[in-house]
């Protein structure tokens, strides 16, 4: 059997340069993927220290203007609605495997291992 050399060659020729493609395609996929989940995950900080800065703030206002009981209660209903999550994520065993070290460490009572040191509220008066 004889082959033709110039066969072989477009053979390889079109091998390779779809290779090429399949490989600048991967890259630019990967690239492109890490881009979006960066800029979700960036979003959703953004969002979590937005409410934590007007928590933060609406707190401190209390405090300077002598509302002692209002400054309690958004504290309250802060580390409440935290708390709430925080168990959401125990709850959920994927999420649990990479928060349950640094949780036991900050915060025991997520897990009964300490009282709660707040009074847990879902409205302030």
């Amino acid at each position: 059997m004889k082959i033709n050399k110039s066969k072989v060659v477009w053979l390889v020729i079109i091998l390779v340069s779809n290779g090429l493609f399949f490989l600048g395609g991967l890259v630019t996929g990967r690239l492109s993927s890490k881009d979006f989940y960066t800029q979700v995950l960036e979003y959703a900080e953004a969002n979590v220290a937005l409410a934590d800065y007007v928590s933060f703030r609406n707190i401190m206002l209390n405090i300077k203007v002598g509302k002692y009981e209002s400054a309690t209660c958004r504290s309250e209903l802060s580390a409440t609605s935290s708390f709430d999550i925080a168990k959401n994520c125990l709850a959920n065993p994927v999420c649990k495997l990479a928060f349950e070290k640094k949780a036991r460490e900050g915060a025991p009572e997520l897990f009964g291992e300490a009282p709660k040191p707040f009074t847990p509220r879902d409205q302030c008066p």
